[in-house]
């Protein structure tokens, strides 16, 4: 996925992206928008939102605090 667009992700989201203790999966989670379970990558972290993408969508998510 080249240039992906990153859609904002509420908190009600962040269970796709991050495990208990506030940390990125980095694995293989399920896709918010098609529910697809695919490979997510970390692609910019500055502190207040982390970006994901995989194969089929993209997303900027605020950094658990």
């Amino acid at each position: 996925m080249s240039n992906p667009e990153y859609v904002p992700v509420s908190a009600a989201h962040l269970r796709n992206f991050f495990d208990a203790d506030g940390k990125p999966l980095g694995g293989r989670s399920k896709c918010p928008t098609c529910g697809r379970t695919n490979m997510f990558q970390l692609d910019f972290s500055d502190g207040q939102v982390m970006r994901f993408s995989s194969p089929c969508h993209a997303f900027e998510v605020p950094t658990p605090k």
